[in-house]
């Protein structure tokens, strides 16, 4: 594949640096951009190399602040502001699945697109920089399980993965670094009250405020069970009765269970994706970098941060139940 001839192309430009040079990492503030960034600094020092990472939004300005260096690789970011990144003084190195606006002139351009790969479906910014990464060292082999994080963060794995995401997700299951398990998308490990009131995809209606109690009451289910405490017709009754419940909300498209990828590393890539969506909306960039490295104390800020959003989210989703829906001929708005 000329994508991976290419990251080979670009390994070779970052091996060529002498050990211990600094390159400066450029990432997206999301989900993706942050498991992108933790891929390309494990990597690089792995290969004996410092590094200097910066998580950045789109727009302009993208390379303010980069300074002097030999090497700057920009991930899940960069394509659309490429008269930028040709007018560093520095060589480039771009990992990308967005739309690009421009030519590379003054690197090497790892952006999915251009080798006729879909950047919404097949490939997000984490994958493209594991080719990179994988060309650098197959050992890097492990990284994947970060890279899969980053396809879930963008909804790429809506339907199933495909494309390039899919080859990284069978090479990982292939070397025992994830493994699929099939579950429910509520948190099975709290009692139901809980896992059901607090649950975000899908969200339940009017189950806040002991309506999640009442509704598992009603049915006939002690609220305080776990998921895994049920038995097999209890289980049955339980997602019949929300699978009613999210058709009668008027939910086109949902599912309670789902084959879930669990990696060696880091345990439900779900759950870490959702752990570094909510680091990047709290501004605490940082922390996501660093439970990616599988720092303990980051972890726990993390999942911490994690609650955080979601409680946010789901005021705003309660908040919205209390607005009157305005529908128009193609769109409905709050």
């Amino acid at each position: 594949m000329e994508f991976e001839q290419v990251a080979g192309h670009a390994a070779e430009l970052i091996h060529s640096l002498p050990k211990g040079e600094r390159i400066r990492i450029i990432s997206h503030c999301d989900a993706d951009g942050i498991a992108s960034a933790a891929i390309m600094a494990i990597s690089l020092a792995r290969a004996g190399y410092r590094f200097h990472v910066s998580i950045k939004k789109t727009g302009p300005g993208i390379t303010d602040g980069i300074g002097e260096n030999e090497l700057a690789i920009f991930c899940d970011i960069g394509s659309t502001n490429l008269e930028e990144l040709n007018n560093l003084k520095c060589r480039v190195i771009l990992c990308d699945h967005h739309m690009i606006k421009g030519e590379l002139t003054n690197g090497i351009n790892l952006n999915a697109r251009i080798y006729n790969m879909d950047g919404s479906r097949e490939v997000c910014g984490a994958t493209a920089t594991l080719a990179l990464s994988l060309a650098m060292d197959e050992k890097n082999i492990d990284l994947a399980q970060l890279a899969i994080v980053g396809a879930i963060g963008d909804k790429q794995d809506k339907g199933g993965f495909t494309g390039y995401n899919k080859k990284v997700l069978e090479m990982a299951i292939e070397k025992d670094f994830i493994e699929m398990k099939e579950e429910t998308t509520f948190s099975p490990d709290k009692s139901l009250m809980d896992s059901l009131e607090e649950c975000i995809e899908p969200y339940f209606s009017n189950f806040s405020g002991g309506g999640a109690v009442r509704f598992l009451q009603e049915i006939g289910i002690d609220p305080l069970k776990k998921f895994t405490d049920l038995e097999e017709a209890e289980a049955k009754k339980l997602l019949s009765g929300l699978a009613l419940k999210l058709v009668e909300q008027g939910a086109e498209e949902f599912a309670l269970t789902r084959i879930a990828p669990y990696g060696q590393n880091y345990g439900n890539l779900y759950d870490i994706s959702s752990k570094l969506n909510a680091c990047a909306r709290e501004g605490e960039e940082g922390v996501g970098i660093a439970a990616c490295f599988n720092d303990k104390e980051a972890m726990k800020k993390a999942e911490e941060l994690q609650f955080r959003d979601r409680e946010k989210i789901r005021h705003e989703m309660s908040e919205l139940e209390k607005e009157k829906v305005e529908e128009l001929s193609h769109i409905s708005y709050f």
